[in-house]
């Protein structure tokens, strides 16, 4: 896998990131088309099933390519977070961090603790479909980079190592990884929010014809380039920092770097400070602030220009998954490392399985070994999160939890409710996955502001006189065409019978509505949603949807 053209930019990595910063769109924009022709012609669906990604996220870009083939040459692979049973580390080490929240289904999202979302030593990379696309490539790439560790380091150490892990996959974010990003122009926050999912038939890059390619390559130049510029804003900040030893922020409309750094000290040196922590990282870690900040800016050499795999190493993959293993462990609480200390030095992860109920006991070995890998799923874990969205599909499919977790709808963004219909869509199962569409619509209906206060209440108008109001629709209605009668086996439980349905669905305070009415009265609310209107139809379904909360009312404006 080819890098950019490095030629005539200079010798050293940072005068090959002046001259590329220092080159013309035009220039500029002819080396970025240059690469992603070349890697448009790769296969990368063995590259995404090795990481454990989405193939759309992993090709959503050029470097979001070659960010997930550094992260699997170090052995990373994804975790699915729903099947991967998180050790509350804060209870036995750092109880001053510990959040309420975390591991608790809300809605489901398997929710995660402040601290406990993200380890910068951790091997393996953590897929939470909570997250939008971006992270797949940025989860790997911090595998990728590493870690600082010496045992008995400051706290100020922790600090620069910390600042120095962020730097690539920060920079990356909005700079490299955005370039000719799918179908999409400079990162927008609210519009990555709107579309959690990156779809492999919205890589441009990969389809456009040779003038459109180059066109596309000319205008992220600017992108490109500014994520060098802000690269060299950061490292320059370190740099002061390790010159003086102080504090030196870098200006980042998104972020604070130093900030971000200092609070990962007050979150995680206690736990770092543990002796079994300690010794699971002691021999993985790079030992000088110094040398792990020149093994960054090699990464990053690497990342623009170098020759990367195209497929991943399965001898550093187990490595990878025994120390995980041992790391998890590691996290059990204090005098745990004296148990562990057979495994420590340990690569095979199949002899570790087989000797972790012997060196901590069954139960907490248990615990450990739900990695989330294929033999260490949590299918319990994800059960209970379906049970809080779809209960009455699950009752009905009990064996939906083993399906999904087995199934490549589990590792995609979004929903676990859609998640879970988009699976059972595609074993074919009509009438369930109706059932939980529904039951989706109802978990995650959203309120309206406007109905629940700027309607006029029903003592306070004429349910006979709609005439002198205006309708206006709950801007949050979900409309659902079934061909079974899902209403009824919700309310009931039981199968779904044959039988077209329209339904409306709309969340009003703590409770959520569903009404089942004629399409032509659907078609109404969605012609309602446009503007506040007077009421063409049967009043009786108008008076119905006022008191569902699917309409609100007001007195007529005077002309």
């Amino acid at each position: 896998m080819d890098g950019l053209d490095a030629s005539g930019l200079g010798e050293t990595a940072s005068a090959r990131r002046r001259g590329l910063a220092g080159l013309s769109d035009d220039a500029l924009g002819e080396r970025l088309a240059a690469l992603a022709s070349s890697l448009s012609r790769l296969d990368a669906a063995p590259i995404a099933e090795a990481a454990g990604l989405p193939l759309g996220e992993v090709v959503a870009s050029p470097f979001a390519l070659r960010m997930v083939a550094l992260g699997l040459e170090a052995g990373a692979v994804a975790r699915p977070r729903e099947l991967r049973r998180l050790i509350d580390w804060t209870e036995a080490l750092a109880p001053e961090v510990r959040d309420p929240d975390h591991d608790a289904w809300d809605r489901g999202v398997l929710r995660t603790g402040k601290y406990q979302a993200f380890m910068a030593e951790s091997p393996v990379a953590l897929f939470d479909p909570a997250h939008v696309s971006k992270w797949g490539p940025h989860e790997m790439l911090h595998r990728a980079a590493g870690f600082f560790f010496r045992p008995g380091m400051t706290r100020w150490e922790l600090y620069l190592g910390a600042r120095l892990n962020e730097l690539l996959p920060v920079t990356t974010f909005y700079g490299a990884e955005q370039a000719m990003r799918l179908d999409e122009g400079a990162f927008e926050r609210e519009a990555a929010g709107r579309r959690p999912r990156a779809r492999p038939e919205d890589t441009r890059w990969r389809t456009d014809a040779p003038a459109a390619l180059v066109r596309r390559a000319r205008e992220s130049a600017s992108i490109f380039r500014a994520g060098l510029e802000h690269f060299e804003r950061e490292l320059g900040a370190i740099d002061e920092e390790l010159a003086r030893g102080v504090r030196v922020r870098a200006a980042h409309p998104f972020l604070d770097t130093s900030s971000d750094a200092t609070a990962y000290v007050a979150g995680h040196y206690a736990r770092l400070a543990q002796p079994a922590v300690a010794r699971a990282l002691a021999s993985h870690g790079v030992d000088r602030v110094e040398r792990y900040r020149d093994a960054i800016e090699a990464l990053f050499d690497r990342l623009l220009f170098g020759v990367l795999p195209d497929a991943g190493d399965p001898a550093a993959a187990r490595r990878v998954e025994a120390r995980d293993l041992v790391l998890r462990a590691a996290h059990l609480g204090e005098g745990v490392e004296h148990d562990l200390e057979p495994l420590f030095d340990v690569e095979d992860p199949d002899v570790i399985r087989v000797r972790l109920p012997g060196c901590i006991g069954d139960e907490e070995a248990a615990l450990v070994l739900l990695d989330g890998s294929p033999r260490g799923r949590d299918v319990a874990q994800l059960a209970e999160g379906l049970a809080q969205v779809l209960p009455r599909t699950v009752a009905l499919a009990p064996e939906l939890a083993a399906g999904l977790a087995a199934h490549a709808a589990l590792c995609d963004r979004g929903p676990l409710a859609e998640r879970a219909v988009r699976f059972l869509e595609g074993e074919g199962d009509a009438a369930r996955a109706e059932l939980a569409r529904l039951e989706a619509a109802i978990a995650t209906a959203a309120r309206d502001d406007a109905i629940e206060w700027l309607a006029s209440p029903e003592d306070e108008r004429s349910p006979d006189a709609l005439d002198a109001c205006e309708l206006f629709a709950h801007r949050g209605v979900i409309r659902l065409e079934a061909t079974h009668d899902v209403a009824s086996a919700h309310a009931g439980g039981g199968e779904p019978s044959p039988g077209a349905q329209t339904l409306l669905v709309a969340a009003i305070g703590d409770a959520v509505a569903v009404v089942d009415v004629p399409p032509e009265v659907a078609d109404a609310i969605d012609a309602l949603r446009a503007r506040a209107a007077g009421w063409t139809l049967d009043p009786a379904w108008a008076r119905e949807l006022l008191a569902s909360g699917v309409l609100g009312a007001r007195p007529r404006r005077p002309a």
